[in-house]
């Protein structure tokens, strides 16, 4: 293993902000990002290796960091798209 990769996913169902479709909807429905109105998106980072702490607790640190920038993220994105949803709206 060369690399970690960090993986975290944003989706919104009009206005409501991490609400996903459920399983059926994913198979019947075609089109979920276009009339049913389904956002979502991806973003991957990649951590080499060589930059993962290797004791418990800089190990811990580091996760609670990722842990920190994720929320950061989802709240960047719900309110990039709340945003987004008034112009169109």
């Amino acid at each position: 293993m060369k690399a970690v990769y960090d993986l975290t996913v944003a989706y919104q169902w009009g206005e409501k902000f991490l609400h996903a479709p459920s399983m059926w909807d994913t198979l019947r429905l075609s089109g979920l990002s276009g009339r049913h109105r389904y956002q979502f998106h991806i973003h991957v980072r990649r951590f080499s290796l060589e930059d993962v702490p290797t004791t418990q607790e800089e190990l811990e640190k580091w996760l609670e960091a990722r842990w920190v920038e994720k929320g950061e993220w989802l709240d960047q994105k719900k309110n990039e798209w709340a945003t987004s949803a008034e112009h169109v709206g």
